[in-house]
């Protein structure tokens, strides 16, 4: 998959570019199963959820910009412990096939690629993009 990703930006040095999303991508939220769900009002992407986003991104790499994001915020939970008799945290969710629209240099790119843009369990898949320049 890497060798077709490398593929895909051959040519592209900076500009736009979508990101696919493979998983989900998990955002921290508030205990409160009423504020996530203030997060995710109406279905679509909440101007919180895009913040949470936009900072992820800002600390991962000031050059990469979000231009839009077309797909659902959706309300994921992590389970229920039955050892301790506590339910695991809740999140705010991007699911897969989200399309995100960004500005970036392919150094960038190929960074997301391979480290995801999950603020939540990245290392265990979570936020798996492949990146799609557009090359006009």
């Amino acid at each position: 998959m890497t060798s077709k990703v490398n593929k895909l930006l051959t040519g592209f040095e900076k500009g736009e570019a979508y990101l696919y999303l493979l998983t989900y991508s998990l955002y921290r939220s508030s205990k409160d199963h009423l504020k996530i769900q203030e997060v995710c009002k109406g279905g679509y992407v909440a101007p919180t959820v895009w913040g949470k986003l936009e900072e992820f991104l800002r600390e991962f790499s000031p050059s990469i910009k979000v231009k839009y994001i077309i797909g659902a915020c959706k309300i994921l939970g992590a389970g229920y412990s039955l050892s301790s008799e506590t339910r695991k945290p809740i999140y705010a969710a991007l699911p897969p096939g989200t399309i995100i629209k960004v500005d970036g240099t392919k150094e960038d790119l190929l960074k997301l690629y391979r480290e995801g843009i999950s603020e939540v369990g990245s290392k265990i898949g979570y936020g798996a993009v492949i990146p799609i320049p557009l090359i006009r």
